[in-house]
C-alpha cells in the first residue's frame, strides 16, 4: 500500500504489485543497509549514519508531516552518533548507534519511548545509557506498545504496555522506562 507515501515513490500511488526500486540518489548517493517498516512509515539507515524516513506519522522531523520519497533525518538530532541499527512499532521508533547509545521517538503513550513518562517526542531523543545499567545497547526491537534492548553484556531491558506479560517481567504493569528482563538470572 503506497498512501501517504509509505512506499518512499513519489507518486504516493494506492498500491505497486511489482518491486520498484528506490535509488540511492534518493538517499543522498549513499548505500542502504537496513530498512524498518512501521505502521504508516519506513525507516532506512545508510552507510555513513545517515537515518532516512517516508510515510506518515512521527518521521523524526518534529513535524507529522507526511514525507513521499526519503527524507534524511538531521543529523544534529543524533548528535554527531552513526547510526547501526533500528526497529520500527506501528508509532514509534528506535535507533541505536555504533556507540551503543539509542535514540527513540513517536507516540509516548504507555511508556513506549522508555522516557519516563508519555510524552510524545517528535524529534529523535536520547535514551540514556544509565537506564540500561550503563551498558552499549547492540540490538533493539519495537513491537506495538512496547519496546526491548538488548545490552552487550547479555542483558534485556523492556519498556512500555505490559498488557498479557508481553515485558516478560512478571506482571502486567506498563514501564516509562527500561526494566531489566530476568533480573534474578542476571
Amino acid at each position: 500500500c503506497g498512501i501517504d507515501g509509505r512506499l518512499g515513490h513519489s507518486d504516493g500511488e494506492e498500491a505497486c504489485l511489482v518491486p520498484e526500486q528506490i535509488g540511492k540518489e534518493l538517499f543522498g548517493g549513499a548505500a542502504v543497509f537496513m530498512v524498518a517498516c512501521g505502521g504508516t512509515y519506513t525507516v532506512a539507515l545508510t552507510k555513513g549514519g545517515g537515518v532516512w524516513t517516508w510515510g506518515l506519522g512521527v518521521l523524526g522531523h518534529g513535524d507529522t508531516q507526511r514525507k513521499l520519497v526519503p527524507t534524511r533525518v538531521p543529523p544534529e538530532h543524533f548528535g554527531g552518533a552513526v547510526a547501526a541499527t533500528v526497529s520500527a512499532g506501528a508509532m514509534h521508533t528506535i535507533v541505536g548507534t555504533v556507540e551503543g547509545d539509542l535514540f527513540t521517538w513517536g507516540r509516548g503513550k504507555h511508556g513506549r519511548l522508555g522516557l519516563g513518562d508519555e510524552e510524545d517526542s517528535l524529534v529523535p531523543s536520547s535514551l540514556a545509557r544509565d537506564k540500561l545499567g550503563g551498558y552499549k545497547a547492540v540490538m533493539v526491537a519495537v513491537g506495538f506498545n512496547h519496546s526491548l534492548a538488548l545490552t552487550a553484556c547479555g542483558a534485556l531491558w523492556a519498556w512500555g504496555d505490559g498488557c498479557s506479560g508481553r515485558l516478560g517481567v512478571g506482571d502486567r504493569n506498563q514501564r516509562l522506562t527500561p526494566t531489566l528482563v530476568g533480573a534474578d538470572e542476571t
